[in-house]
């Protein structure tokens, strides 16, 4: 036993050795993430420009992004890349052939005897008997066998909304106002970050599930830990406004049975008992119905916040830097082809062609309006959250005279991925391989300042598309409003401006949410 341990702890010095570390990368095309988390963090959230879902560079960047992914891909190597590509390119290919053979052959030796698995399509995503890190997705989902409401869409709306709330009350000093769904040493957490006047900005460029415990039936609460990468301003009294990246992990709990927010509820904070405004609570207690509601047995409730990193940084918008995770493999859901008979069976008028162009009509609206500056242009496409956070990217190469433009953009291919679906929302993600010039000018004289006016870019993203599930019928392809038929237009709300109906809620047809980067995705 000693030996095998002396040899995995050798084995994993080795790899540690030959690690390289990353840079950091800017902003560039709309979903593209090369911008928000800085150094060698790979964020997964959202957008490559943005990095909510994104390989940002610590300045602001999701997504969807939802959804989210780390630093180091949840188990991968330093830059993303699998395995073996990561030794080869690291130094190992040094010792030649058969010594990298050797190496393998002695790791497998001690994983196996270890009783550990290595994961190769996923990098290098080591397993114990600890609950794998895909496997959270699942967890999550089996707490709609005691909350038949609940809704990974939802609940992912809701820690956005809950998140930006508290950092905009932090500015105000009215943390106490939100002490139903923050716990003291939460508040504490985010008080100690020091007074200013206001708080603004804030950006979410990535939030990642850590942990998913008490989700199976039986247990008296759940807890979920969650890591957040943001960008903010704060705004101090007297002195000049100064951008921050921060990361934070926030744990929250709630009691088994609770059921959770419906659609129309899910950005709002009120008492979760009676429903009174927030200027009611004091210490968690309400004082119109006199209830404690921060225990957890009315809503989700913020244990605690752990700020790990929290730098000044503001918007990183120059700078070229490779696509890594490009050429890995897709990753594929394993129950993909039962739950796409489920949706068929729902919905027989579904055909996967026309989400196909469905998916086509928006990368084309995206890279039109991002190249333009124009975002209101894609509004009808996307989620709220989507768009605030790509909005931010295109207000700040505004402020700093720059525009990025992808040029002769094409999808070369979509590959489905995984579905899933609960009482409120249809849940489509693919895979898009995609191409474009791309690069970022001056306004002052046109001057090229980061990316390539001729050498293209090919890369790859995971986006996920939702859809309310009580809509059935043809996908739309054209730039009509799906609820009314009218010509596109959509206020900055969501809402037609014929039929007044919120078109971005996914309630009348497929819409953007989440735009994951290939290197940091995990299924």
């Amino acid at each position: 036993m000693r030996r095998a341990r002396w040899l995995w702890l050798v084995a994993l010095m080795s790899i540690f050795t030959w690690s390289r570390a990353g840079g950091a990368f800017a902003a560039e095309r709309p979903g593209s993430g090369s911008s928000f988390s800085g150094g060698s963090r790979s964020s997964g959230s959202s957008s490559r420009s943005s990095g909510s879902s994104s390989r940002s560079s610590g300045s602001s960047s999701s997504s969807r992004s939802s959804g989210s992914s780390s630093g180091s891909s949840y188990g991968g190597s330093s830059d993303g890349l699998g395995l073996i590509g990561f030794l080869l390119s690291s130094g190992l290919g040094g010792f030649g052939f058969i010594g990298f053979v050797v190496f393998v052959i002695v790791l497998a030796a001690v994983m196996k005897r270890q009783g550990v698995r290595l994961n190769w399509e996923a990098g290098m995503g080591m397993e114990d008997a600890g609950t794998p890190r895909e496997r959270i997705r699942p967890l999550l989902e089996q707490i709609r066998a005691h909350d038949p409401n609940f809704s990974i869409v939802l609940f992912e709306d809701f820690l956005y909304a809950l998140y930006a709330q508290a950092h905009t009350l932090r500015g105000s000093g009215g943390l106490e106002r939100l002490s139903p769904y923050l716990k003291p040493a939460a508040r504490e957490a985010l008080a100690q970050l020091g007074p200013v006047q206001n708080v603004r900005s804030i950006i979410i460029g990535a939030m990642r599930y850590l942990s998913v415990e008490g989700a199976s039936p039986g247990a008296r609460s759940v807890e979920i830990e969650v890591e957040f990468e943001a960008n903010y301003s704060d705004v101090p009294q007297g002195r000049a406004e100064q951008s921050y990246y921060t990361r934070e992990t926030w744990r929250l709990s709630r009691a088994q049975g609770v059921l959770s927010r419906t659609p129309d509820r899910a950005r709002v904070f009120v008492c979760s008992s009676c429903g009174a405004p927030l200027d009611s609570m004091v210490g968690g207690r309400c004082q119109y119905c006199q209830a404690t509601v921060d225990t957890g047995q009315f809503d989700w409730v913020v244990e605690t916040i752990a700020v790990a990193e929290r730098e000044t940084r503001g918007p990183l918008l120059t700078g070229t830097t490779e696509e890594k995770g490009t050429d890995r493999p897709t990753i594929v859901d394993r129950d993909l082809q039962a739950r796409f008979a489920e949706l068929t069976q729902r919905d027989p008028a579904f055909a996967w062609p026309a989400f196909q162009a469905r998916v086509a009509l928006i990368f084309s609206a995206m890279q039109t309006s991002w190249s333009n500056r124009e975002w209101a242009e894609v509004r009808p496409f996307v989620s709220d959250n989507l768009f605030q956070m790509l909005n931010y990217w295109i207000e700040a190469y505004k402020k700093e005279h720059l525009r990025n433009v992808t040029e002769g953009a094409r999808i070369e291919q979509i590959e489905l991925v995984r579905i899933s679906s609960d009482k409120f929302f249809d849940a489509l993600t693919v895979r898009l391989f995609a191409t474009s010039l791309d690069f970022t000018i001056a306004d002052s004289d046109g001057r090229i300042v980061a990316g390539s006016r001729q050498k293209p870019r090919r890369y790859s993203e995971y986006w996920t598309l939702i859809r309310g599930s009580a809509r059935k019928g043809p996908t739309r392809t054209d730039a009509a409003c799906p609820s009314c038929g009218a010509p596109l237009k959509i206020e900055m709300a969501g809402h037609c401006e014929y039929c007044r109906a919120k078109v971005t809620s996914g309630d009348f047809d497929w819409v953007l949410s989440r735009i994951e980067q290939d290197d940091v995705y995990e299924g």
